[in-house]
């Protein structure tokens, strides 16, 4: 547990630092060694809060607004699907497989069900 919560934060503090050079919706992170051994999900998408109403996107409190944005650990494929194909893609995908995103033991993007092959 103490692995991925450091896991998270180092995520956390990478976006943070290199927000400000993506000019999309969403920050993908390639597969990286920082991931938690186990997990079959070594890459990172970083995106708007998904399957939530877009109010919870943003509060404000006071004169400050804190936007969310959820951590999302996804496989390598999923990774080069949504660089390739676009995170609406991801959406069908995720949604005709109902595959669930907190899952990090998910399965690949493979024949059987969807074939995905950059």
């Amino acid at each position: 547990m103490r692995r991925a919560v450091n896991y998270f934060l180092d995520i956390a503090a990478h976006y943070l630092v290199h927000e400000k050079d993506c000019h999309e919706d969403i920050f993908l992170i390639p597969e990286n060694k920082l991931s938690p051994s186990s997990w079959n999900t070594k890459s990172v998408l970083i995106d708007s809060p998904r399957g939530e109403c877009e109010d919870f996107e943003t509060v404000s409190f006071g004169e400050k607004t804190v936007v969310f944005k959820w951590i999302i650990p996804i496989t390598q494929s999923e990774y080069l699907m949504i660089r390739n194909k676009g995170v609406e893609e991801f959406d069908a995908y995720i949604k005709k497989e109902e595959m669930e995103l907190i899952d990090v033991s998910r399965r690949h993007v493979r024949s059987g069900c969807s074939v995905w092959i950059p």
